[in-house]
């Protein structure tokens, strides 16, 4: 949680450039700490980030286009098994963040 006097917005302007994406009205994260994406919520070390009806669409293509990337770069492609896919996304997901210990 961090508390300051610039607006949501203005933080999401600076932030956007080192991977943090507004995701509802009320929050941004860190889209390389995400560990799951569902339709309407995030978890990022098991807490529920919810995703706004007006933020939905970027933030699945965000993460769409993640995936689609880095399948393109281990030459595995994406498979049209939808349990493959999420397989696939949630070792993606769990591999991008690095917590300090």
């Amino acid at each position: 949680k961090v508390i300051t006097l610039h607006s949501l917005t203005k933080l999401e302007e600076e932030l956007a450039a080192k991977g943090f994406m507004r995701t509802h009205k009320s929050y941004i994260v860190n889209t390389k700490c995400v560990n799951l994406v569902k339709y309407d919520a995030l978890e990022i070390q098991g807490k529920r980030i919810p995703i706004g009806r007006s933020y939905r669409e970027r933030v699945q293509n965000h993460f769409k286009s993640a995936l689609k990337h880095q399948s393109m770069l281990t030459s595995s492609g994406l498979s049209s098994n939808d349990f493959q896919f999420y397989q696939t996304f949630g070792n993606f997901l769990s591999s991008r963040c690095v917590h300090p210990s």
